[in-house]
């Protein structure tokens, strides 16, 4: 098996399996959460990812000692600029995805600042039903 021009290992090649497996897997998820709509799943990923990225990456995060931190999230967002500079989809696009996500109960809006923040009180997308 090979990866471009570069031959794996055989522990390489079993990790690549495996990861191929689980991103299929997520596929048939998001495919069951979003339907064909991959441009909203992405939007969705990107505002999730801004908020809980920044409180993962902070230094020696233990959500189980520093339940503090996890207030965090729901500080943090990104506007629909920021999610169609991100990820490159166009910014009306972006408009109308977010607005879908709001409508859903996914996403939430600041009315002080227009940011996207994830909906934590709402029962999530369930990415794992397949993994």
């Amino acid at each position: 098996m090979s990866v471009g021009d570069e031959a794996l290992e055989p522990n390489e090649k079993i990790a690549a399996i495996i990861t191929a497996e689980l991103l299929l897997r997520i596929a048939c998820s998001m495919n069951k959460e979003f339907g064909a709509d991959y441009n909203g799943f992405i939007v969705y990923l990107t505002i999730l990812a801004t908020s809980l990225g920044r409180v993962f990456r902070a230094d020696n995060f233990d959500p189980a000692v520093d339940r503090d931190l996890m207030g965090l999230v729901n500080a943090q967002g990104i506007s629909r600029a920021g999610v169609s500079r991100t990820t490159g989809i166009p910014k009306e696009t972006v408009r109308r995805k977010v607005e879908d996500l709001i409508a859903r109960g996914l996403v939430r809006e600041s009315s002080r600042d227009g940011s996207l923040k994830p909906n934590f009180e709402a029962p999530a997308p369930n990415f794992t039903d397949h993994i």
